[in-house]
């Protein structure tokens, strides 16, 4: 009965050893990023000394993209232009791109939203959204 009782156990403990899965890690931030991104929109907010503030939204055409790859580059296509710029992961939600600290809004497996803005004074500035989508 005890050697019943032994085999039992030991069974029902593989059974839920064996059961059991290990949970895959999570992506980094880097991962998340990485990949080719459809441009959605551009959204600007700026003013120039002497000139009334602005807004202006600018949709991606079908062609345009933003393309993360793992050696620290970005490549686009945008506009009818190709450009390469380098990148880098700062924490989870800011990366610097080519030099300019931009803050990660949003960043899911179908959204990436980026902002980077630029202060000289109260009548001199620059505010630039980037949507993208996958």
């Amino acid at each position: 009965m005890k050697t019943t009782k032994y085999l039992l156990a030991m069974g029902l403990g593989l059974a839920l050893f064996a059961s059991c899965k290990k949970d895959d890690p999570a992506p980094t931030t880097a991962q998340r990023v990485q990949g080719v991104w459809k441009l959605d929109k551009v959204i600007s907010y700026f003013q120039f000394t002497g000139n009334p503030a602005m807004r202006d939204t600018t949709f991606g055409l079908a062609t345009d993209y933003v393309d993360f790859r793992t050696d620290n580059k970005v490549y686009s296509f945008v506009d009818g232009e190709f450009d390469t710029l380098n990148y880098a992961i700062i924490s989870d939600n800011s990366l610097l791109l080519d030099g300019d600290t931009t803050t990660i809004q949003t960043l899911t497996s179908t959204n990436l939203d980026l902002f980077s803005s630029d202060y000289r004074n109260a009548t001199n500035f620059e505010e630039i959204t980037i949507k993208l989508k996958k």
